[in-house]
């Protein structure tokens, strides 16, 4: 029997409690009789033997106990399933369904050869429904595991992505400090070597030609950068007919630009989700 509404213990926020129908109590009750005569009862035991909604047979067991202790339940809603959790449900149902399955082989084997028999009949029919049952199960799980899983592989992606958002801020500060500091020290460089030169040249040879044709500072610069691999586009950055000093507001804009300066966006991680929903 299929539970329904608050009449079928469900309070409409996943929480159930009595009165308990009558079938499901049945179906308790026997799956409890059963382990306990094995030794091995326990609320995962018989959340796998029974087929329902897993919430309200954990809810039942927990009802059960404290009937026998006389103390009153407090039901608590569910805690929010995982992904391990829902691959344990999974493959607790797998477990079943094959167990089933070969046992509804072997009752179609003896149709075969034994005279009819009603119980066997009978434990035909439920083990199909029991199969169906399974099936139904799997297939609301099976959604439910790749919707999880995806907001579980956000979750840790976000946060680490969102994590080395001071590392990235941090090394951009860096390189905008060396940025910085290559212009500085590209100018310095000129008046050094100018400065070096400055005697030589009011020398001159006899013909009043210079004593030495040695290039001024930029020029000099210039060479070297053109001389490095690919360097004469840093010679471009340098000397272009725009360059300047670059200010810190230049380098805020420039920095305010990249996506990885910033947490990700609240929306584009619930955009990402949605199309995961149920």
């Amino acid at each position: 029997m299929e539970e329904q509404g608050m009449n079928g213990q469900e309070n409409g926020n996943g929480v159930y409690g009595p009165p308990w129908d009558s079938d499901f109590v049945d179906r308790m009750e026997a799956a409890i009789a059963q382990l306990e005569r094995e030794g091995r009862l326990s609320d995962r035991a018989v959340d796998a033997l029974v087929v329902g909604k897993h919430a309200k047979i954990r809810a039942y067991m927990s009802w059960r106990r404290s009937q026998a202790s006389g103390s009153v339940a407090v039901l608590e809603p569910p805690a929010s399933p995982t992904v391990e959790a829902i691959q344990e449900d999974l493959s607790q149902l797998e477990s079943q369904y094959e167990g089933w399955h070969l046992e509804l082989e072997r009752l179609w084997e003896l149709d075969q050869t034994a005279p009819l028999d009603e119980q066997r009949e009978l434990r035909q029919v439920t083990l199909e429904r029991l199969l169906t049952k399974n099936l139904q199960q799997q297939e609301r799980l099976k959604p439910q595991l790749v919707a999880l899983a995806a907001r579980e592989a956000m979750t840790r992606a976000q946060g680490h992505h969102d994590d080395a958002v001071p590392t990235v801020c941090e090394l951009l500060d860096r390189l905008a400090l060396a940025i910085a500091q290559v212009q500085d020290v590209t100018q310095a460089l000129e008046a050094a070597i100018d400065a070096q030169l400055d005697p030589l040249f009011g020398l001159v040879r006899p013909d009043g030609q210079p004593a030495f044709d040695i290039p001024g500072g930029r020029v000099q610069v210039q060479r070297f950068l053109v001389g490095l691999p690919d360097g004469w586009h840093l010679m471009s950055y340098l000397y272009n007919a725009t360059a300047h000093p670059v200010t810190q507001g230049e380098f805020r804009t420039a920095m305010d630009s990249l996506p990885s300066t910033r947490p990700l966006s609240p929306v584009a991680v619930t955009t990402y989700l949605k199309g995961y929903e149920l």
